[in-house]
C-alpha cells in the first residue's frame, strides 16, 4: 500500500511507482494483490529476457539444476544471474555475497588470485 511520508508519496514497488493512474484507480489496483503479483511477476520476467535473454522459466529451471546452490560457494541461497559485463553472456547463477564480491574485483582474475594469496598469507605489502 502507498504511505505517506510528509507530503512525499512512497509506492510499493518500483513497477507501482512508474505507473501513472489515479489516486482511487491506483488505490483499486492495490486492493487486487492477485493482479499485482501478476504485473510483479511479468515485469520480472521482461527484466531477465531484457537484460540477459533468459526467460523467468529457463532461470527457474537453472536453479532447481543447481539444488539451489551457488556455482562460487555452494551454499544454498536465493540465487542470481550472473553475466559477463562485455559480452552480456550469462556464466551462471550465484548467491548474493558470490556475486557482489565478484563485482567489488571487478571480475578479474589477477585481482581474485592476488585476494587468494592474500587469504593464504603469500602476499605482502610493498609500501
Amino acid at each position: 500500500m502507498p504511505r505517506k511520508a510528509g507530503r512525499q508519496q512512497l509506492y510499493c514497488s518500483a513497477a507501482c511507482r512508474s505507473r501513472t493512474v489515479s489516486g482511487r484507480r491506483f488505490r483499486e489496483l492495490l486492493d487486487d494483490p492477485v493482479g499485482h503479483e501478476d504485473r510483479k511477476r511479468y515485469l520480472r520476467a521482461k527484466h531477465f529476457e531484457r537484460a540477459y535473454g533468459v526467460t523467468l522459466e529457463a532461470r527457474d529451471a537453472m536453479i532447481v539444476e543447481r539444488g539451489s546452490r551457488c556455482d562460487i560457494c555452494g551454499e544454498v541461497a536465493d540465487l542470481h544471474i550472473d553475466h559477463d559485463h562485455v559480452t552480456d553472456a550469462v556464466r551462471g547463477m550465484l548467491c548474493f555475497n558470490c556475486n557482489v564480491s565478484l563485482g567489488y574485483m571487478k571480475d578479474d582474475p589477477a585481482r581474485l588470485q592476488r585476494a587468494i594469496e592474500y587469504l593464504e598469507g603469500g602476499c605482502r605489502s610493498d609500501g
